[in-house]
C-alpha cells in the first residue's frame, strides 16, 4: 500500500514538475506526455481505494475517497485529459496541489497505520 501511495506521489510530483517547464517547452508536448500516464495513475489510485475497502481502513479510505470520487466524474464526463489551452489556468494549480497534499497526508497515515 505504502509503495503505491509512494508511486502515486511521485507521478504528481512529475505532473508539478513537467507544468514548471511550460516555460521552456511547448505545453502541448508536455500534456502529450502526462497524457499518457493520466489513466495508470487514475487505476492505481483505484487499486488503493480497493485495497483500502477490503483491508477495512475505513479513516484511509475516507481521506481518499472524495479525490477517487472526483476523479471518476471526470473520467465519465471524459474531462480527464490534460488540455494544452487551459493547463496553465490557476484552476489546474490549485487542483494539482490538492492532490499532491490528499498523497502526502495519505502516504504518513499509511505508514502511520501499518507500522501498528
Amino acid at each position: 500500500m505504502c509503495v503505491v501511495g509512494g508511486g502515486l506521489t511521485v507521478l504528481s510530483a512529475n505532473e508539478i514538475y513537467q507544468m514548471s517547464q511550460l516555460k521552456h517547452i511547448d505545453s502541448v508536448h508536455v500534456c502529450e506526455q502526462l497524457n499518457k500516464l493520466v489513466l495508470p495513475h487514475y487505476a492505481a489510485h483505484g487499486l488503493v481505494c480497493v485495497m483500502l475497502l477490503l483491508a477495512g481502513r475505513w479513516l484511509l479510505l475516507l481521506i481518499n475517497l472524495p479525490l477517487a470520487v472526483y476523479r471518476g466524474l471526470q473520467f465519465s464526463k471524459k474531462q480527464h485529459l490534460l488540455n494544452p489551452s487551459l493547463v496553465s489556468s490557476q484552476n489546474h494549480s490549485v487542483r494539482l496541489y490538492a492532490t499532491i497534499a490528499v498523497y502526502a497526508i495519505s502516504e504518513l497515515l499509511y505508514l502511520h497505520a501499518f507500522s501498528q
